[in-house]
């Protein structure tokens, strides 16, 4: 049954009546899945400005979930920097990039940053309390200078004449003299 007669924009085809109907089933069976918006544009084509639009919100709002991501393993993780991007599937790079060009992001890993501080302040105030000295010796060496509270450092210097000197610079030199006249006067 070849239909000889059938015609497509002037020319003749072979096709049979049943070739013919699935050829233009198949025609149009593409042109339904194309979606096409005012002016028979598709409307994700990166080319055509609302595409672009919509690829960018989507990029935006996958970054968003990214960063909402980091910051929970960051949470979790200390504050450990390489850990966190490790876990979270971005670069070191990629996170100083967010907290240096996205004030909010940057906020909020200080934010972060503050609470990890707060649990370390917490447990150490929790083996004070338990007696520990040497958290109680931290403690007052840190936060207590302004009481007086300080490790004092004291050099003993008896025999000045066998240290070798040519390694200094001149400022080093002046340094050194300095102290050495004052080393003088106390005694």
């Amino acid at each position: 049954m070849a239909n000889s007669n059938t015609t497509k924009k002037g020319t003749r085809s072979t096709l049979s009546e049943h070739q013919h109907k699935d050829a233009v089933k198949t025609t149009t069976d593409t042109k339904k899945t194309r979606k096409r918006g005012p002016g028979g544009k598709n409307p994700n084509d990166p080319t055509n400005s609302k595409g672009r639009a919509i690829a960018d919100k989507t990029k935006m709002e996958e970054t968003a979930k990214k960063k909402a991501t980091f910051l929970e393993i960051f949470e979790r993780s200390m504050c450990i920097v390489a850990t966190s991007c490790k876990h979270a599937g971005i670069s070191r790079q990629l996170f100083y990039d967010w907290c240096k060009n996205d004030p909010e992001f940057a906020e909020r890993v200080s934010d972060v940053e503050e609470l990890q501080k707060d649990f370390g302040e917490a447990a150490l105030l929790k083996r004070i309390k338990e007696g520990d000295s040497k958290m109680i010796r931290f403690y007052a060496e840190t936060r207590l200078k302004d009481r007086g509270y300080t490790k004092k450092h004291e050099l003993d210097i008896k025999h000045v004449d066998d240290l070798d000197l040519s390694a200094l610079t001149n400022d080093e030199l002046q340094v050194y003299s300095s102290l050495l006249e004052k080393m003088k006067k106390r005694e």
